[in-house]
């Protein structure tokens, strides 16, 4: 019991919040990244033509799939983690391997809507790939702004 106007707490023992519940999900930033970093792998071998490589069939795939799926995924997966970054950069860049891969299926139509016009075709994909160089630059300033902007603000912090 406690009287407020006389300042007196008679209600021993003190009440703490519950502990937090452990997580249950493992951690899939180690998925995001392996799943980034093959994809890009073998686009890069595709892109320098390794061996006279022309046929974009396996990047599609690795593009679809590992490269958008699983990383889509662990983006999901980094939300209930605590961890935004993670899941925006994980599953924006999922998005982005799953619209690339999109681009190269023959049934989408979308390669062959520039019929023998390759130079729009280039300058297409030259405005897709430096909006997502832009997005790339953005969550590279990120961690990076936390670094620059918070020690003059709050240098204990």
């Amino acid at each position: 019991m406690s009287d407020i106007e006389k300042g007196t707490h008679t209600d021993g023992g003190h009440q703490y919040a519950p502990a937090p519940r452990p997580t249950t999900i493992a951690n899939p930033g180690a998925l995001g990244l392996f799943s980034f970093a093959s994809t890009t792998f073998i686009l890069s071998f595709y892109n320098v033509s390794v061996d006279g490589i022309a046929t974009p069939n396996v990047v599609v795939g690795m593009a679809l799939f590992c490269g958008g799926l699983a990383q889509l995924l662990a983006g999901m997966w980094e939300f209930p983690r605590g961890n935004a970054f993670g899941g925006t950069a994980f599953t924006s860049y999922g998005a982005f391997w799953l619209s690339f891969g999109t681009i190269f299926i023959p049934g989408s139509g979308i390669l062959s809507s520039y019929g023998t016009n390759t130079s729009e075709l280039e300058k297409a994909l030259g405005i897709y790939l430096f909006s997502w160089f832009i997005v790339t630059f953005l969550f590279l300033c990120v961690p990076f702004s936390r670094l620059i902007f918070l020690p003059p603000v709050c240098p204990a912090g």
